[in-house]
């Protein structure tokens, strides 16, 4: 039967912290005092070893006594004060065994085996060569646990997606926004800034150098500051910071500047918010009162400019009109998300078209769990419809091209 102390466990994190443990080239025992490992029980645990607890522990690990450890006391004959706990790498098979745990040797066969399995996976042709030699060293490496960051012995599942990820960045072409990148690739929007040292770190060694970070590949940094046209009055004190109606250009506000603004105000009767530059600033050029903001996955200063806006402006109308593909309508989820702002979709209806690109799993998983978000309900019906066809369709918001009206709602009804 498998101890139920927990003395057990905070014994196997000093050894997983030694040379034996993350090598395995260590030796001699690992012999941590018994109040070390109860100081490290106690920093796991919140609990100090004391009463029916201590009671346990002792009789489990008499229990263990000269099976898969040794116990080293003051006074080998009375047994009343134990010293220290040892451990041999001899014994570690064994003793992870006992305790039902995955012992660090089995943790790095893992790793050996996972970067031997990613080798063969599919990479671009121009980067075979050094993906191979990227997934032998690592391999090598592996064995005794060197030179590994940014992986984490126990972090194998992790482990496998950061692969997985720079596999899939390896074939990556053309320049995008990093959250639009991150959606293709990973399903999720944010994962690829999330990860974004460890990914790098790993490109540039998978790639020999010739990739040096996310930029340098395509993967362009979100935007820091709010872009928006229209409009928009920017008050800071008595005095005014800005008059954004006035402008040819599109202006920007910082998440500082809207933040410190003493009041922002607007004569528009509706916000569009484009999740692409392209039509922004097509619709910019026809100065038709509309106050527009230019937002994929929304960043701080564009969330500030609007939450202000509908707090300024109860009556302002807000829309969304972005791509029709499962990142499109992750983005209005997202806006609603973060703004708290009844923001209807404007446009955006699924357009089927039986040569568009299938529909990856990551991407059907994103579907289903918008059909179950209730702040999707009014875009549930052409979510399912692409859920159901299995494909994209034609999603991009630049198929309109220039907008066929000069004034609201610019594409047909809305």
């Amino acid at each position: 039967m498998r101890p139920r102390s927990p003395i057990f466990a905070a014994l196997a994190r000093i050894y997983e912290g030694s040379q034996a443990g993350k090598t395995g080239a260590g030796m001699n025992d690992v012999q941590p005092t018994f109040a070390a490992v109860c100081a490290e029980l106690e920093k796991a645990t919140g609990r100090v070893l004391e009463g029916e607890a201590y009671e346990l522990a002792m009789e489990e690990l008499d229990t263990a006594d000269g099976k898969v450890l040794c116990l080293e006391w003051e006074n080998k004959r009375a047994r009343t004060t134990l010293l220290k706990l040892r451990l041999s790498p001899a014994k570690e098979r064994e003793f992870y065994d006992w305790i039902g745990r995955e012992s660090p040797t089995a943790r790095r066969e893992n790793w050996t085996q996972l970067f031997r399995e990613a080798a063969a996976w599919e990479v671009p042709v121009r980067w075979r060569a050094e993906w191979a030699q990227f997934c032998a060293r690592r391999a090598d490496n592996a064995r005794c646990w060197r030179a590994m960051e940014p992986f984490g012995m126990a972090q194998l599942a992790r482990g496998r997606r950061m692969l997985e990820f720079i596999a899939r960045l390896l074939a990556w072409e053309g320049r995008r926004l990093v959250r639009y990148a991150s959606y293709e690739l990973t399903a999720d929007s944010k994962r690829l800034e999330k990860w974004q040292g460890s990914l790098e770190q790993l490109l540039a060694e998978a790639t020999c150098g010739a990739v040096r970070d996310f930029e340098s590949h395509g993967l362009l940094p979100m935007p820091r500051v709010a872009t928006l046209h229209g409009p928009l009055r920017v008050w800071s004190g008595v005095n005014l910071a800005l008059d954004a109606g006035q402008l040819s250009d599109p202006a920007t506000l910082s998440a500082a500047d809207v933040t410190r603004a003493s009041h922002i105000e607007t004569s528009a009767p509706r916000c569009l918010i484009l999740e692409n530059k392209a039509p922004f600033l097509e619709i910019a050029k026809l100065r038709s009162g509309v106050l527009l903001v230019w937002s994929s996955f929304p960043n701080a200063a564009s969330v500030a400019l609007l939450r202000r806006l509908h707090t300024a402006h109860p009556a302002l109308e807000f829309f969304h009109h972005g791509d029709t593909d499962p990142a499109g309508y992750d983005i209005l989820r997202d806006l609603r998300h973060q703004t708290s702002i009844p923001i209807h979709s404007h446009h955006m209806r699924h357009a089927d078209d039986v040569a568009s690109v299938p529909l990856a799993a990551g991407e059907q998983m994103r579907l289903a769990a918008l059909l179950e978000d209730p702040r999707m309900t009014t875009e549930h019906a052409d979510i399912g419809a692409m859920l159901k066809s299995g494909r994209k369709g034609d999603f991009e918001q630049e198929r309109h091209r220039e907008p066929p009206l000069a004034e609201w709602p610019f594409f047909g009804p809305a």
